[in-house]
């Protein structure tokens, strides 16, 4: 069994994918988040998260730009760094986009 049952199929599913992905898209690979800020406000979305949460992450940009950035991500990996009057988190993110 073949994944395209002909050449029509196989064009037809290459247009797609190079229209999909054609032009690249910005996107976060690391978000960090640290207790110090907003008198540890991040701390429960620091301790909640687990592997394969999705999130959304929501920025504006301070450069000007008129266009908040939002992306919806798969959590793909959890670091933290704790020290005595902070405790860090780095998040490995991946978008959600495309799978």
């Amino acid at each position: 069994s073949t994944l395209n049952a002909t050449d029509a199929d196989a064009l037809t599913l290459g247009n797609f994918l190079l229209a999909k992905f054609e032009t690249p898209v910005p996107r976060v690979r690391t978000i960090t988040l640290d207790s110090k800020f907003g008198g540890g406000a991040n701390l429960p979305a620091m301790l909640g998260l687990q592997l394969l949460d999705l999130l959304t992450l929501n920025w504006q940009p301070i450069d000007g730009t008129t266009q908040p950035f939002a992306q919806a991500s798969w959590v793909e990996s959890i670091e933290h760094s704790i020290e005595q009057s902070e405790w860090v988190t780095t998040l490995g993110l991946s978008p959600s986009e495309g799978l």
